[in-house]
């Protein structure tokens, strides 16, 4: 509620915002509704009211929500005979003149009918003003986060053991992809946060690779995956070895090493994401290996795999705030050879960060 509230302090009588990213909604709700379930839910906020807008198949879970168990909220089970903003128009008070909309989330197709729907009232965006809100966890978020990365080590852990026992029947890529999706979807609570990069060998050099039908065989193996619990997730890269690496690899894997350490240990609210990817690229130039490093060097995590804060020159004023928590991702990536990333998930605190939850940062964990 009080998160609502904080919204509702700057509206006028004749103002209201509603909220239809669904991401947005399970965060002020604290629900847990499927990201691609995008019309299950609104709320739409007053100066002195709150609607809670629930579809008919969500509506079990919506009368169990949070916000629900206050008097304050008004809980709206949608017509059937409506659609989605039809029945927002239903509910709409009459004194309201500008409906602020979360405009990130729209379709033009939505705006443009919403425009019509809503004749005698003016669109105004809603900015950032939720995202920024997200940005900032409170402990009960962080402690999710911290299951969620846990779960994400339990889930590598799995992975290695069903390679070891398999890699002799040529297991692929996708053999493995499917197996930490399935063992993710045994937890309770949880689903992945996204789908699971597996990449072998010269493969591991794309950052983004799909996982193919590429076999699992002697030299590197990228694996990133994530975990998302209760709604929140979890996020880990690492970069093994099957069989003897050459000088080369042991070379770039131990540099990616320290600086996926010097970074962790220089983030706090003293300095800016963009600082951090600055001192990780000038440790990479001293290296000559700066051209190789093609991404940023982390992101935002929270109830969204990326979220705010995003690492970019646009943000290198703004400091890290307290309580956000980040990944940090440092990487080298020799096309046609070998790509090598080690991630982990960072608790931001006033003069230091903690890791959420500790895997190690070796590449001979296959045998």
């Amino acid at each position: 509620m009080k998160k609502i509230q904080k919204l509702q302090q700057d509206l006028r009588y004749d103002q209201a915002i509603l909220i239809s990213d669904i991401v947005n909604i399970n965060y002020l709700a604290d629900l847990n509704i499927s990201h691609k379930d995008k019309k299950a839910a609104a709320i739409l906020i007053t100066q002195k009211d709150i609607f809670l807008i629930s579809s008919q198949m969500h509506k079990e879970e919506t009368k169990r929500s949070i916000l629900n168990q206050s008097p304050a909220v008004i809980l709206v089970i949608q017509r059937r005979n409506l659609n989605y903003w039809q029945n927002i128009q239903k509910i709409l008070p009459r004194k309201i003149k500008y409906l602020f909309i979360e405009e990130y989330d729209l379709k033009m197709q939505d705006y443009l009918y919403i425009r019509r729907l809503f004749s005698r009232i003016k669109l105004k965006p809603l900015g950032d003003k939720i995202l920024s809100m997200r940005e900032v966890k409170d402990l009960d978020e962080i402690k999710l986060l911290q299951k969620a990365q846990r779960l994400t080590i339990k889930i590598l852990q799995n992975t290695l053991e069903f390679i070891k026992k398999n890699i002799s029947k040529k297991i692929t890529e996708k053999d493995t992809a499917a197996q930490i999706i399935c063992s993710i979807h045994k937890l309770e609570d949880a689903e992945p946060s996204f789908e699971p990069i597996v990449a072998t060998g010269a493969n591991s050099a794309h950052p983004h690779h799909k996982s193919g039908s590429t076999k699992i065989s002697q030299g590197v193996l990228l694996i990133d995956l994530g975990v998302r619990y209760k709604g929140y997730c979890g996020d880990l890269t690492r970069t093994f070895y099957i069989g003897s690496p050459d000088d080369e690899f042991k070379k770039d894997f131990q540099i990616v090493k320290e600086i996926l350490l010097k970074t962790s240990d220089k983030a706090n609210t003293s300095t800016s994401f963009w600082d951090l990817e600055k001192k990780a690229r000038e440790d990479l130039s001293r290296h000559k290996l700066e051209q190789y490093f093609t991404h940023s060097l982390g992101h935002g995590i929270g109830m969204q795999i990326h979220e705010e804060p995003f690492c970019a020159k646009s943000t290198k004023n703004k400091r890290l705030r307290r309580n956000t928590v980040i990944t940090i991702e440092p990487g080298i990536y020799k096309t046609e050879k070998y790509g090598i990333r080690l991630e982990d998930a960072f608790w931001v605190k006033k003069h230091k960060s903690i890791k959420l939850s500790s895997f190690p940062l070796r590449y001979d964990l296959v045998y």
